[in-house]
């Protein structure tokens, strides 16, 4: 461990390769351990293999409030790489290039109200993008998504689940609530 991360090169120690193979279905078979290191560049210097491993969480902020972006962010610190995009055009063009080096996101987290693309737009766009990537895959990755909305009108709600979202989330969304929409997701634990 460095500076609270996994490092590159680090060899886990007995406890922890137990714990990881003890890992439950229920997880569907990954962990997501809180890792440390709070400088942007800390949190985007995660190695790879790490990531490929279900040892962090990479995820996705997609929100054009620079209030409520960084508020996620803050959120999300110590699980992983976050990732962020403005709009919904910016958020389905990073998940295609995810999808293109066979990292993807294991958590998107998409505001319904952005220009360009909102957030129901591109999810149907990223969902598309996912059964391409999976045709040609043997692991075929589903990122969760989150979608975040100050709208919980019927018609928003039930978009989103016909567009396929995880879990909608109505804004102001305090942390304990967020974290636990994660853990229901599997996410983190």
């Amino acid at each position: 461990m460095i500076g609270g991360y996994l490092a590159e090169g680090h060899v886990p120690s007995d406890a922890l390769r137990r714990l990881l193979a003890e890992r439950p279905a229920a997880l569907g078979g990954s962990w997501f351990l809180p890792v440390g290191g709070s400088s942007w560049s800390d949190r985007l210097s995660f190695p790879s293999a790490l990531l490929s491993n279900g040892l962090i969480m990479k995820s996705l902020i997609v929100e054009d409030d620079l209030t409520s972006r960084i508020l996620l962010q803050e959120y999300l610190k110590g699980y992983g790489p976050s990732h962020v995009a403005v709009n919904g055009r910016e958020a389905v063009e990073a998940v295609d290039a995810a999808l293109s080096t066979g990292e993807p996101y294991d958590l998107i987290c998409l505001d319904v109200m952005m220009p360009e693309l909102d957030g129901q737009q591109a999810l149907q766009e990223i969902r598309e993008a996912e059964r391409s990537a999976a045709a040609g895959s043997r692991t075929p990755r589903h990122s969760k998504v989150v979608m975040t909305t100050a709208l919980s009108d019927k018609a928003n709600v039930e978009q989103a689940i016909v567009s396929r979202c995880d879990s909608f989330l109505v804004k102001p969304i305090a942390k304990q609530r967020f974290l636990d929409e994660l853990r229901k997701l599997n996410l983190i634990w």
